[in-house]
């Protein structure tokens, strides 16, 4: 049987002491020394009366190769960039690693991968500034010296107001952006329209390595007409562009291979004229304004309406994209739902392009349902697709009917059934009596249902319900989540007992709120 200690066991005695020379007043300390390091320096007579207790303090962790320890760094590194300190700067990965211990330290600083990511946010909170200069800086030299000849990543977010007297900051951004030209591989900038004039002059330098660029603004806030112009003919292998236009008063001129964008994102206001093809961005693909233009390798656009006056037709009816295959809609707030900005733009961009759209997304936009319907009708590969209303109350049942693949109500199957390889599906609506057509059309295209009708199961479907936080019925929303609750429940049920994990339905449900009263018309 194990003996316990007792309390004489446990009390201080010679053993546990180290030799008079080896003592030291704690008032003399001058720095903490490492377990490790105190271990080997015991004299064995000590080292043999207590091995088991030294053991514990071996962290299995300081044991690890350091190659083991770099890619373990680089790992929270990559996931450090989702976390935000209170200050507003994004937390350096590297920086926390360094201050655990010398040999953290001595990995860190030896890892040039370590050190190729930079962040910075300044949240509008956030309104002291004397020290953003000298930190940005040292922060930015830093990252450039360590990371050796790395190909470097920069996303900067500033959501503070425009002062032309603390400019001194993005002055030192262009000059790190110019001087360093050539390794910057993804750049991500978010700021105040109005400092764009000063932005865009870090143009033109070589970007040879640059694959990724966000210009992206918080307010059209621009107050004199000026010209920014962004020259990117150097960047050759940009891949993915995203960019906010500055507002009605400003032509802005960007030069690039459009030609060789595979993502392009555009949140655009109403620019002077009506159409960004007008001013010289695409003019080298166009010899008139009027003439198509051809993007033969963008896979991905996404536009965003800013402006209550913003008209889709300048953007979307020169473009043709025969590969594309992810289409997002948005807005960047709801006061435009009312005010119509497009018509068969959407659809006849991808009846023209000829394209195989596989994800298509809209969100917080007018969006008509003719206008869906047709965008449904000639995307038959779509697998994924996400649809949020606005108004919320918008009646949605022309595409709940082209979506379902149930037999009709008066006895009769469907001679085709719309979307045979959707797999993934958001619906949503403010409008109780939608939610149950809604899971009638989910069920359609699941288990039994979907192999009577030839259609792919689907994966995943949410439905997402608004709370009418004005309705006084006290039982109005609890009755709706329970009835969405039971319909989750009996998907998984149904799903066991067919057995088939591999098509197993992932349900979900998303109670969320309307941003004002008027977005939502209770019927």
């Amino acid at each position: 049987m194990p003996h316990s200690p007792s309390a004489v066991d446990l009390s201080p005695n010679d053993s546990w002491r180290l030799p008079p020379e080896r003592r030291r007043p704690l008032e003399d300390s001058t720095s903490i020394v490492f377990i490790e390091t105190l271990d080997h320096s015991f004299d064995p007579a000590v080292d043999a009366n207590r091995p088991q207790e030294l053991l514990q303090y071996h962290s299995s962790i300081t044991r690890l190769p350091p190659e083991v320890l770099a890619y373990i760094f680089e790992l929270y590194v990559a996931f450090s960039k989702e976390l935000s300190r209170p200050d507003g700067v994004l937390p350096q990965g590297p920086f926390c690693i360094a201050q655990v211990c010398t040999l953290w330290r001595a990995v860190v600083e030896s890892d040039p991968h370590l050190w190729t990511s930079i962040h910075f946010h300044f949240p509008e909170s956030r309104q002291s500034r004397e020290k953003d200069v000298p930190m940005v800086q040292s922060v930015l030299d830093l990252h450039l010296i360590r990371s050796g000849a790395l190909p470097i990543s920069l996303t900067f977010t500033d959501d503070r107001l425009y002062l032309p007297a603390k400019s001194n900051l993005i002055s030192l951004l262009v000059d790190r952006l110019r001087m360093h030209a050539q390794r910057w591989k993804c750049i991500s900038l978010q700021l105040a329209g109005d400092y764009f004039p000063l932005l865009f002059t870090f143009t033109p330098c070589n970007l040879s390595s640059l694959e990724y660029l966000s210009i992206n603004g918080n307010a059209v806030t621009f107050s004199l007409p000026i010209m920014p112009q962004l020259n990117l003919e150097s960047a050759a292998n940009l891949k993915s562009f995203s960019y906010t236009g500055p507002g009605p008063s400003v032509e802005d001129r960007i030069y690039l291979h459009w030609e060789n964008l595979a993502e392009l994102s555009f949140e655009f206001a109403s620019h002077f004229g009506g159409s960004f093809v007008s001013r010289p961005r695409l003019i080298d693909l166009a010899q008139f304004v009027s003439e198509s233009i051809t993007l033969p390798c963008l896979q991905t656009l996404r536009v965003r309406r800013i402006t209550r006056f913003a008209l889709a037709h300048g953007m979307i009816d020169p473009l043709i994209l025969p590969q594309l295959q992810t289409l997002e809609i948005d807005a960047s707030n709801l006061v435009n739902w009312n005010q119509r900005w497009h018509y068969r733009n959407f659809s006849s961009l991808l009846a023209r392009s000829g394209c195989s759209l596989l994800r298509l997304s809209i969100q917080d936009v007018d969006f008509p349902n003719d206008e869906l319907v047709r965008c449904l009708s000639l995307s038959p590969a779509l697998t994924s697709f996400r649809f949020i209303p606005c108004p919320r109350s918008q009646n949605i049942s022309d595409v709940i009917r082209k979506l379902d693949a149930s037999p009709r109500t008066r006895g009769r199957r469907r001679g085709h059934v719309a979307l045979p390889q959707l797999r993934e599906i958001t619906m949503a609506s403010s409008v109780e009596r939608y939610l149950d057509s809604i899971k009638t059309m989910f069920r359609s295209r699941t288990g039994a249902c979907a192999r009577a009708a030839g259609v792919a199961t689907l994966q995943r479907a949410e439905v997402v319900f608004f709370d009418l936080w004005h309705d006084r019925s006290e039982d109005g929303l609890e009755r709706v989540v329970n009835s969405l609750a039971q319909w989750v429940s009996e998907n998984k049920s149904e799903n066991g007992r067919e057995g088939e994990d591999d098509q197993l339905l992932e349900a979900s449900v998303v109670v969320d709120s309307p941003y004002l009263p008027a977005y939502i018309d209770v019927q």
